[in-house]
This record gives structure tokens, sequence and C-alpha cells, in this order.
């Protein structure tokens, strides 16, 4: 059986990265590419009141720019996060837009011209907030504001005995 654990691995990239012949997504380049800049919410909870993207448009450049009303099916990445928020932000930093243009530069510029109208709304800032009994549900149709899923029960044992059942 093949073992890992307390052995010196080689990264076979390694060399490649230190010397910086190693090519990252970022270092590719084709015809017709398009760069995207998200637009980011900058308060931990609100409601979405419009998304005026019409000066961003007109910059010269801009190829797109959607929001969750553009996102086609559910714009829903996986249980309750969305691919862009559509009535709410949940945190700062979801994404509310994202522009798609000619350059980096163009796109982020655009980005900055994106005006979104909030009405901002309870927060939760703190873990300890987030267990109270009356703190804002992030999620209205959760029973709370922990993550259900995220629990993992750990058990210690011996770890050769593992190791052979597995």
């Amino acid at each position: 059986m093949y073992r890992a654990i307390n052995k010196e691995a080689k990264r076979i990239d390694a060399f490649e990265k230190v010397t910086g012949r190693a090519r990252f997504a970022a270092d590719l380049n084709f015809t017709g590419q398009l760069y995207a800049q998200t637009v980011y919410s900058k308060f931990p909870h609100a409601r979405i009141i419009t998304i005026d993207t019409e000066e961003a448009q007109l910059l010269p450049g801009v190829v797109e720019i959607i929001t969750a009303a553009d996102v086609p099916g559910s714009n829903v990445m996986f249980g309750r996060f969305p691919v862009l928020a559509a009535q709410e932000v949940k945190y700062i930093g979801d994404g509310v837009a994202v522009v798609a243009a000619e350059s980096r530069a163009i796109a982020t510029e655009a980005a900055k011209l994106v005006r979104v109208k909030y009405e901002e709304l309870p927060a939760v800032l703190s873990v300890e907030e987030a267990l109270a009994a009356n703190a804002p549900r992030v999620h209205e149709d959760a029973e709370g504001n922990l993550i259900e899923h995220a629990y993992h029960l750990l058990r210690v044992g011996d770890v050769e005995e593992g190791f052979a059942r597995s």
C-alpha cells in the first residue's frame, strides 16, 4: 500500500514556479478574449433597490454587463448561494453584477460606474451575534444562522487500524 503521510513529496511544478517559467491561467491570451470584473456589495446585509448599468454600458470597450436577472436557470451555485445577488446581499463582497470588456482596465473602470442603490438591513457581524436567539437571520428560510451541513464528527482512534480498514 502506498503511503504519503509523514513523507517528503516533491512538487512536480516547483522548478517551473521558482524560475518564473510556469504558466498560469492569467498568462494565457486568446484572440477576442474578454475580461470580467465583478461588482461587489459594500454592505454586510442590504436589499438591492436598483442596479443602474447605463453609464458603464456607454464606456467604449464594454461588451456586456449582467445581473442576477440575466443568469439563466435558477441563479444558484449550490444550496442557498446565488451566482449573483438578486434581491438581497448577505455579506460584504457579495457579487451583484459582472462586467465583460475588451481589457482588464476597461472592465475595472466600468465596474466602478455601475450604480447600485441599497437599503441597509440589520447585519450579523460576529459569531456571538449570529448565535443569539434574536439575531437577524442571514437566510430567512433557515432555522438559524448555523450552516447545517458544516458539522463533521471527528473521532480519535488508532490511525494504523484506520489505514488497514480503509
